[in-house]
């Protein structure tokens, strides 16, 4: 073996385990966490105690299927500021343009420039911690429909399985008819 091909190997011998070391993934939809992206947030629990998610929705969908633990508080990074942040500091603009890593999310604005965002971004509503429910976070993964009353309420998916039906049905009926 000459010497290039010893170096080459080397390299492949430690670069690999490198390249293969398992990254830490969000506990409840399985993406690669990035904890300086802009949608990240933790759970913190007693000490040190932290667990990561990818998306505010991700955490507090989390957060609220399990029994309430006053030990536990939940961090998200702010919109504006780019830091983590209690979720007690911010508002969670629903139904907005600005999109997470999967799709619609919660997004955490700071409270000082709430309204701002609101109008700038058009959010239908702005929630303070407190009135996040666990169907609304749930529900974050489709599009939001708004009420009568104004209220944001999840619009209800279909599984792919159901689209995938209705569009063959729909693709062979055309077919079928151009062919008569």
């Amino acid at each position: 073996m000459t010497t290039l091909g010893r170096r080459a190997c080397l390299v492949a011998m430690v670069a690999l385990p490198a390249a293969c070391a398992r990254r830490p993934r969000c506990r409840r939809c399985g993406m690669v966490l990035d904890p300086r992206g802009r949608f990240h947030a933790e759970l913190r629990g007693p000490g040190d105690a932290r667990e990561g998610f990818d998306t505010p929705k991700c955490a507090l969908t989390s957060l609220l299927s399990r029994s309430p633990d006053p030990a536990r508080a939940l961090w998200v990074t702010g919109y504006y500021g780019g830091a983590l942040v209690p979720a007690a500091d911010v508002l969670f603009a629903v139904g907005s343009d600005v999109l997470g890593p999967m799709g619609h999310d919660l997004v955490p604005v700071e409270r000082a420039r709430a309204a701002a965002f609101g109008r700038d971004h058009g959010a239908k509503q702005l929630l303070p911690l407190e009135q996040i429910t666990r169907e609304l976070a749930e529900g974050m993964l489709g599009i939001c429909d708004t009420g009568r009353d104004g209220a944001v309420t999840p619009r209800a998916r279909r599984s792919t399985r159901s689209r995938r039906r209705t569009t063959r049905g729909a693709r062979h009926h055309r077919s079928s008819a151009a062919r008569s």
